[in-house]
């Protein structure tokens, strides 16, 4: 559905962070960031969207071709800020629309993008989730609106936001070189649009950052039959008593698996997650062995993965969904209703007289 929304994406910099390609040129999924973001804004309903380049105005790589909806323009005072790089892609497009403005080396799940097109009104996206470094400038939050950037707050901002056509005008004239376009929008009050739990985005501006983007976005979360040597190795990774390592070896392993229904976490065709169902398929059903391998641990993995699991149960209409924490681990699980039993919970233990 068409809407009066201009899509500005900006793609000024001088790419010197990553051997001098340009970021947007950067593939994740086989696709380019910039084409990614290209397809996502067309996608909802917006048929205007401008690239501002600079010193790699020279790339021809960087410019879509046969695509009727995008424009590419110059902007000569790329540096020291983004701002002019906005100003020119505001000045190309005029001021009749809402604009939309991210940077050409972000990378956003579909949702994020569909709901700051839905949103009415300014608003600025943030994640309260994501944990930030010591270079990292925060959004300064009060009564749901941002109202500054501070290396001393721990809320992420993504660089992506919205100014409505009734404030475009003064948001053009305000704009300078002094600071980064972002700086501008808090004299419109932009409400914050947080990140929701599960959600993805990343900014790359490192080889890390590429490195932590492509996994985020290429790490597959699936229902399927999952090899017991594999599982097991996965599990020695972990290095969890919990997972009762000494107990386990491939045959029972085998068996295990053909008696549960197996959800994964691949990266690369590499088990990275796993966690396992079972019960008698209407009304009771447990969760076991889930598991995130350390290296990729705090990167929102464990949430989509259980996410997924718990979504999937429910359509069963079951009775009860019950798990076993491990100790620490009850808030975590709590995000997906789970809550300590009203009832004692009975056990036989049969490691305790192991070793």
């Amino acid at each position: 559905m068409k809407n009066n929304i201009t899509a500005i994406i900006l793609a000024g910099g001088n790419a010197n962070r990553l051997n001098n390609i340009p970021k947007g040129l950067l593939k994740i999924n086989g696709e380019t960031l910039i084409n990614r973001l290209i397809k996502q804004f067309k996608q909802y309903g917006i048929k205007k969207i401008i690239i501002v380049i600079g010193v790699c105005h020279k790339n021809k790589n960087l410019i879509p071709k046969n695509n009727k909806y995008v424009n590419i323009v110059y902007n000569p005072i790329y540096l020291p800020t983004n701002s002019m790089s906005l100003h020119t892609g505001i000045k190309f497009g005029g001021l009749n629309n809402d604009i939309i403005v991210c940077s050409c080396d972000s990378i956003f799940d579909d949702s994020i993008i569909q709901r700051i097109i839905n949103f009415n009104g300014n608003c600025y996206t943030i994640d309260r989730n994501k944990k930030l470094n010591n270079t990292d400038v925060g959004a300064v939050i009060r009564d749901k609106c941002i109202i500054g950037f501070s290396k001393s707050s721990n809320i992420g901002e993504c660089g992506l936001f919205k100014i409505t056509k009734e404030n475009i005008r003064n948001f053009y004239k305000d704009l300078n070189p002094r600071y980064n376009a972002g700086y501008f929008t808090l004299k419109y009050y932009p409400v914050f649009l947080s990140i929701l739990k599960g959600e993805r985005w990343d900014e790359v501006d490192t080889s890390y950052d590429y490195y932590i983007a492509t996994l985020l976005f290429e790490s597959k979360i699936k229902q399927e039959k999952v090899k017991e040597k594999e599982l097991l190795y996965l599990i020695k990774e972990m290095d969890f008593p919990g997972f009762h390592l000494e107990q386990r070896n491939l045959t029972r392993e085998k068996r295990a698996l053909k008696n549960s229904i197996s959800y994964t976490v691949r990266y690369n065709n590499k088990l990275i997650g796993y966690a396992r169902t079972f019960g008698d398929k209407q009304y009771l059903f447990g969760i076991a062995d889930v598991m995130i391998h350390p290296y990729f641990q705090d990167l929102g993995l464990g949430y989509r993965l259980l996410n997924t699991i718990v979504n999937d149960l429910k359509k069963l209409h079951p009775i009860k969904i019950f798990l076993f924490s491990a100790k620490g681990k009850e808030k975590f699980y709590s995000q997906f209703g789970f809550n300590i039993t009203k009832a004692n919970a009975l056990e036989i233990r049969g490691d305790e007289n192991v070793g």
